[in-house]
């Protein structure tokens, strides 16, 4: 940008000059070399502003129009437009922002994700088991990868009222994010009617179960996974501990599976 700024003043600079040196080798009059030279400038800030505000913008907002319309087509998101149309619009909102930010569309699309966390997990306690056994599954997937990449993402991806969350477009394979979505698509397609009931004793003792498996292997780090916001926890163990709590969990029959996790996880269980 400053390297056609500094073109386009030398530009008009040597306009200018020349206007000057006509006006005086009387070859051009003093009104007209002032309307020239005036008419020269209103060009040069006309195409000043057309080329770094009008264009610019016009780019900008071609960019918003297509990123708003794969969000249309965009797996996960495009059924929130009939089934929760304050949450679409608040993507879209937040979409927006993130573009006019700088941000590129496929890291503001990995932004967008967190936004569902709460509506995922009204839905779970209304979806059917495959569906809540394939998301769990599916996250239990990012886990493992985030946790062989680097324990603090795997932590910050668990826990991220404590550390902040991860923008999963940033840190996971394309294969991952797909799948990501598909579960997601999945569980909100499969979430549309009353709430399912729990049986808790059954999911209770379920639990207990895995819990005392788990604890012959952590013994009393255990507690730990119920003050992930302490100071002293071991970060690490925290992930290891969870990734094993989910693949325990999963590893029961899908009725029981999907019935721990509708207790553990459902905004609305009892």
């Amino acid at each position: 940008m400053q390297h056609f700024l500094f073109i386009s003043a030398l530009l008009l600079a040597a306009l200018i000059l020349t206007l000057t040196g006509l006006y005086r080798q009387k070859r051009l009059s003093g009104r007209r070399a002032l309307l020239l030279a005036t008419v020269s400038a209103l060009i040069f800030g006309g195409w000043l502003g057309y080329r770094y505000v009008v264009l610019p913008q016009a780019r900008l907002q071609a960019q918003i129009d297509t990123a708003q319309q794969q969000l249309t087509r965009l797996q996960g998101y495009r059924i929130l437009q009939q089934q929760e149309p304050a949450l679409w619009r608040q993507l879209n909102a937040e979409l927006t922002a993130q573009l006019r930010a700088g941000v590129s569309p496929s890291l503001a699309f990995g932004h967008l994700r967190a936004m569902l966390t709460d509506l995922l997990n009204q839905r779970i306690g209304r979806a059917g088991d495959a569906a809540i056994n394939s998301y769990i599954a599916v996250s239990l997937q990012q886990m493992e990868s985030l946790r062989a990449r680097n324990v603090q993402l795997c932590f910050r991806f668990l826990f991220p009222q404590v550390n902040g969350g991860v923008n999963l477009i940033k840190v996971l394979p394309e294969n991952l994010i797909q799948q990501d979505r598909q579960a997601i698509e999945q569980l909100l397609q499969d979430s549309t009617g009353s709430e399912r009931a729990v049986n808790l004793p059954a999911a209770h003792q379920h639990l207990s179960t895995i819990v005392q498996q788990l604890y012959a292997s952590w013994g009393n780090d255990l507690r730990w996974l119920n003050a992930p916001a302490d100071a002293h926890v071991n970060r690490q163990k925290m992930c290891d501990m969870t990734i094993d709590l989910y693949r325990a969990i999963l590893a029961l029959p899908p009725t029981q599976s999907a019935n721990v996790l509708r207790m553990m996880l459902s905004a609305n269980a009892g």
